[in-house]
């Protein structure tokens, strides 16, 4: 059904944005305790609270509007750029991330699929780019930070309850897929900012929630 949606929603565009999100199981101090996922998660760092932590990464792939195309799990110590390949296998066109993603093998490797990837570049670096384009580009690339912001505080995707790895990444899918039939509803309630739509952002990402949007998503799409 994800799949489905993201065609039906994706393929008119050729501009992606591409980040990665932490997915904690647990602190830590008490990665010992959690045997369910002993050689699947790993030890990873959060920059936004400045803590480490076990568990997994996630990496999100989404249009320019900020439609999931694509996404993965991956243990918390895989780097983003190993990750990236395998998220955007298919795609053409111009890819936005983060400094962390400025590899020149990654750049060609995906310019040989056809897909061109824009990053700012560190300090150090010089940059023969105009200064508009990059500031076009940061600005772009704030869509896929609104859009785990709403994963992670409106469908609390970084506090997911597993007891093992398939639990896991099927919460993870709930959540992804109920943020696309969210964005569709409001599509077509406010075609021009449908992220800014609160009339079906819901709070909390339930069960009942997922079935009152699926029914919703079946009648925009019949």
């Amino acid at each position: 059904m994800q799949q489905m949606l993201s065609r039906k929603l994706c393929d008119h565009t050729d501009l992606y944005l591409f980040d990665g999100f932490p997915i904690p199981i647990c602190h830590i101090k008490r990665c010992k305790w959690a045997s369910s996922f002993k050689g699947l998660g790993a030890i990873g760092y959060c920059a936004a609270k400045d803590q480490k932590y076990f568990g997994f990464k996630g990496h999100l792939l989404v249009s320019s509007e900020g439609i999931t195309k694509a996404f993965s799990i991956a243990p918390a110590n895989i780097d983003e750029r190993d990750m990236l390949p395998e998220v955007a296998l298919g795609l053409t066109g111009d890819l936005i991330a983060d400094k962390g993603l400025i590899c020149p093998i990654l750049q060609l490797e995906l310019e040989n699929q056809g897909l061109i990837l824009h990053t700012p570049l560190r300090k150090n670096m010089e940059d023969s780019r105009a200064k508009e384009f990059l500031s076009q580009i940061m600005n772009i690339r704030r869509k896929i930070e609104t859009v785990i912001g709403q994963l992670a505080e409106r469908f609390k995707i970084q506090s997911i309850r597993a007891k093992d790895i398939w639990y896991l990444m099927v919460k993870v899918g709930r959540k992804v897929f109920a943020h696309t039939l969210c964005f569709l509803i409001n599509k077509s309630i406010n075609s021009e900012t449908p992220l800014r739509s609160k009339n079906y952002w819901p709070k909390t990402c339930t069960l009942r929630y997922l079935y009152f949007f699926r029914r919703k998503a079946r009648l925009l799409l019949s």
